[in-house]
Order: structure tokens, then C-alpha cells, then sequence
């Protein structure tokens, strides 16, 4: 049935079922400074690094990661409960709108290793399929073949946040919303350069990402095995995220692991 849906419709639904996505943008008002979330790109350790500046301030150590473990971070609503007024989780659109000014950034991630990611963090690692895998067509028991198979054609108005292009997150009406990006394969030396960005702007002094990704590679083979295992799986994934390569991986080079 999905496949049916009208833009209209499947907009609609997107709105439905999956607002969080329509809220990508974690705005931290007193320090002007926002967070344009990707999941499955590091998007926990931004987040703890973000709780620290909101509960103790700045750093003086920029190697500081000695960040609490904090329950519920990822939820959406965690951010209006705990910090209120002082914080917004809201969509690009109401961002560019009402925060004009604002030093915004986000971390992406090559996609051949984000579809992977997905696949061995929902699919092989967890007992329950995520609601919106189950209503796209997915199953727990799908390869990985027919798990990018079923991502090539499952449009981002109905698809899981986790296979969502990133372009589509982080874009407004063409717009490109982040004025800082770094990349996953490159975090240390891009965090680097965001938070020595975002200091020289007047912002706060962010401390360093602590490890929180979750570990699937003793689950799997390395990106680049599994591509090469099954010839065309590559190009399905190319052209499912043509505008991802474009914006931020124009060399579409393949991931070693």
C-alpha cells in the first residue's frame, strides 16, 4: 500500500507517524547554538556533549568526555523536559525562521556504511523491529540483500528515521540548513574544527565526543566486503542516495569497515 500513497497522502502520514522527524533541529537558546541530529552519525555522543554545556557550561579542557551516562537522551522530549524554555526541539523550517543568527551544525555519514549500520543495529542485533520498519515491509528475518532492496523503494516520506537521506534532514526547501558539517569517517579532526568554528563565532567551548556508538562490527563483515559479496547492491545504494552522495560524499568512495 505504500508504494500507492500520494505525495499528499504519504506527507501526511509522515506527519503522523514519525514527527520526530519533522523536529530534526535541537536548539540550545541560551548559548545560540543548534544541533541538527542524523541518527546512526553520531548523533549520541553530540548529544551528550550538548547535555554537559546545558548542565555545567563550558569546558576549559577541550578533552573533556567524561560525560554521565544520561537516560533517555535520544527520546525526543527528553530535551523540553529537562531543560524547558531553554531548549527547542522544532523543524529547519520554524529554525531558520525563528532563530536567525543561531551557529548550526551537524555530522553525517557515508551512506553504504549508514544502510549497514541500520541493518545489523535493527535488524540483527535488536529482538523488535522498529514500527516504522514493520509498516514499510521489513522483517526481522529479510538479508541484507533484500533489506537495501526494500530501502531503494521506500520513499523518505514513510521510510525509518534511520534510512532517511540526509539530505532530506537537514535540508529546507533546498536549502542546506547546518552551517557546519563533519563527517563520521573523519569525526575527530571535524569535531575538531566544529567546536574551534563555533568558539571563533562567540559560541561555547564544547568538550570532546565520548564513544557511545553502538558496536555492531563483531556482528558483521566490513562495509566494503559486503558490497563486494553481492555485485549491485553498491549501485541500488548509490541511487537511493544520489542527493547524499552529491551534498557530502561526492568521491562516493567506499568504506574499508
Amino acid at each position: 500500500m505504500f508504494d500507492e500513497i500520494g505525495t499528499l497522502g504519504a506527507r501526511v502520514l509522515t506527519y503522523l507517524r514519525h514527527p520526530h522527524r519533522m523536529r530534526s533541529v535541537i536548539v540550545l537558546k541560551p548559548w545560540r547554538l543548534a544541533y541538527v541530529r542524523v541518527p546512526k552519525a553520531a548523533n549520541s555522543s553530540i548529544k551528550q556533549a550538548l547535555h554537559h554545556l546545558m548542565t555545567a557550561g563550558e569546558v576549559t579542557d577541550p578533552a573533556f568526555a567524561a560525560y554521565p551516562s544520561v537516560p533517555n537522551i535520544n527520546r525526543d522530549r527528553f530535551w523540553r523536559r529537562e531543560f524547558g524554555a531553554r531548549a527547542e526541539m522544532t523543524t529547519c523550517g520554524r529554525f531558520l525562521r525563528v532563530y536567525p543568527g543561531f551557529t548550526s551544525f551537524t555530522v553525517v555519514r557515508n551512506p553504504f556504511a549508514r544502510v549497514v549500520s541500520a541493518y545489523y543495529d535493527k535488524i540483527i542485533a535488536r529482538d523488535e523491529l522498529p514500527g516504522a520498519m514493520r509498516r514499510t515491509g521489513y522483517s526481522k528475518t529479510m538479508s541484507f540483500r533484500a533489506f537495501v532492496e526494500r530501502t531503494a523503494v521506500v520513499g523518505d516520506d514513510l521510510i525509518d528515521i534511520h534510512l532517511c537521506s540526509q539530505s532530506r534532514i537537514l535540508s529546507e526547501k533546498g536549502r542546506l540548513v547546518p552551517d557546519l558539517v563533519g563527517r563520521v569517517e573523519t569525526l575527530d579532526a571535524d569535531w575538531t574544527a566544529i567546536r574551534t568554528a563555533i568558539a571563533a563565532r562567540g559560541g561555547p567551548r564544547l568538550g570532546a565526543l565520548a564513544n557511545t556508538l553502538v558496536k555492531t562490527s563483531g556482528l558483521r563483515p566490513p562495509v566494503a566486503a559486503l558490497y563486494a559479496a553481492d555485485p549491485g547492491l553498491a549501485d541500488l545504494v548509490l541511487a537511493r542516495y544520489r542527493a547524499d552522495f552529491e551534498l557530502f560524499y561526492p568521491d562516493r568512495a567506499m568504506p574499508a569497515d
